[in-house]
């Protein structure tokens, strides 16, 4: 059944609180979840803010997409390109003259991995200051992972869904536990491959369908931590045939795996997870050496140089080695260096038949060039 969202989309800040034990994904994300996600509550808000603006963006191209003909995915895969892009590029998004171009521009900025020009110059030094656009801070930093096309976690009209939430009542669901409420998709495991981090929180749309049901005007949807009183409401909504949406950031706490929706008047709901907010996913480097060996016959000063790093490795240092070869003598390394991709040693001194080593550690950086 096709959605179709009417009004404005209005940004709602929840709690999300997210439970051990649940089994599969969840209880090895849940596992190494820190004690506190507070410490990323700046950064979090800074998102929701975000978020926001990048959903009105999103919205305000709706009526050229559907005269283009656009598929239905055109919205995840825009906000989800504006989530990872730069905001500093949003203003020239904004003035495309079709959805189809903004819905480029977008996924230029979100490939740029920083503020870019989207004529395809990279700022520079020379050309442009470069403002980082991040919604963490220098001590708690976040990480969006888009899950594309959606994922969704709940949805009451389908088989095991549990049907419309009835008048003034609240109803559990679990992050983890998807096809057991009518959802099609497990959000932890959609990114879990990408970033083994836990989220500390999850951008999702949630949507009321109250076709064919009586829903009072003025009635509200709550969305918030199970075993908690709600305090706000998720969205408004009222009358018999409304189908509205409202996108916001549910933060995650250590405590459980559940969250409870209350609806004042009957109506089915529906909630997709469109990203994951996670810190940065540190891993370590995977290096290797490569060496040669010779032996000096001359007894004057000589160099050897490594191996080169086989292709998607850099160079990241060296280290020389020699040894007198059992004749009197003294052979001293006088300097050391990176030589392309490889490493040089450089000796000098007197001794004959001097053995001596050079080698290259050789690593995958991040960012570079064959990086998993």
């Amino acid at each position: 059944m096709k959605l179709e969202h009417k009004g404005n989309i209005v940004l709602a800040g929840c709690l999300l609180l997210v439970a051990a034990g649940a089994g599969n994904a969840a209880d090895s994300i849940a596992s190494k979840r820190p004690a506190s996600t507070s410490a990323y509550a700046d950064a979090i808000a800074r998102a929701q803010q975000k978020l926001g603006a990048a959903q009105q963006l999103v919205a305000s191209f709706a009526d050229r997409a559907s005269a283009e003909k656009l598929g239905d995915g055109w919205r995840v895969e825009m906000l989800n390109a504006l989530m990872r892009g730069s905001s500093n590029d949003w203003a020239q998004i904004a003035a495309s003259a079709s959805a189809r171009e903004a819905l480029d521009l977008a996924s230029r900025s979100a490939a740029s991995g920083m503020p870019q020009a989207l004529n395809g110059t990279l700022h520079n030094a020379a050309s442009a200051s470069v403002t980082p656009d991040s919604i963490g801070t220098d001590h708690y930093d976040l990480t969006y992972i888009p899950i594309y096309a959606s994922c969704r976690l709940v949805d009451t009209r389908q088989s095991g869904g549990g049907g419309p939430i009835a008048n003034n009542t609240a109803r559990k669901f679990s992050v983890s536990s998807y096809s057991s409420q009518g959802g099609s998709c497990d959000p932890f495991g959609a990114y879990y491959g990408i970033n083994h981090n836990p989220p500390a929180a999850l951008a999702i749309n949630v949507t009321i369908d109250s076709r064919g049901l009586s829903a009072p005007a003025n009635s509200y949807l709550q969305v918030y931590p199970d075993g908690t009183t709600p305090v706000t409401s998720w969205m408004n909504y009222g009358g018999s045939n409304d189908v509205l949406a409202n996108a916001g950031i549910l933060q995650i706490s250590p405590s459980n795996l559940y969250f409870d929706i209350t609806a004042q008047a009957q109506t089915n709901v529906i909630v997709d997870v469109v990203g994951a907010f996670v810190p940065p996913n540190p891993t370590p480097l995977a290096c290797t050496q490569v060496s040669n060996s010779a032996t000096n016959s001359n007894g004057a000063g000589f160099s050897i140089t490594s191996p080169t790093c086989t292709s998607g490795y850099t160079v990241t240092g060296g280290s020389c080695y020699s040894s007198p070869g059992g004749l009197t003598g003294a052979t001293r390394l006088a300097s050391s260096y990176q030589n392309g991709n490889a490493w040089t040693c450089e000796f000098y001194g007197n001794t004959v038949n001097n053995y001596a080593d050079a080698a290259a550690t050789c690593c995958k950086v991040p960012g570079g060039p064959s990086t998993p």
